[in-house]
């Protein structure tokens, strides 16, 4: 069996807030980088078609 470290059972329990925390930033991160890569290809095919126009 593994022995304890004196003082560190504040910094390493699991608490709902933190679950929740992660749970949130698991699930929302995906769909942040969805939308900033959407808003992103829309800023370099304006750059291609413009380039292509002239």
């Amino acid at each position: 069996m593994a022995k304890k470290q004196a003082g560190n059972d504040y910094w390493n329990t699991v608490t709902p807030l933190s679950r929740t925390i992660t749970a949130i930033i698991f699930l929302a991160l995906p769909f942040i980088g969805f939308v900033y890569g959407m808003k992103y290809r829309e800023g370099v095919d304006a750059k291609i078609v413009a380039a292509c126009v002239r």
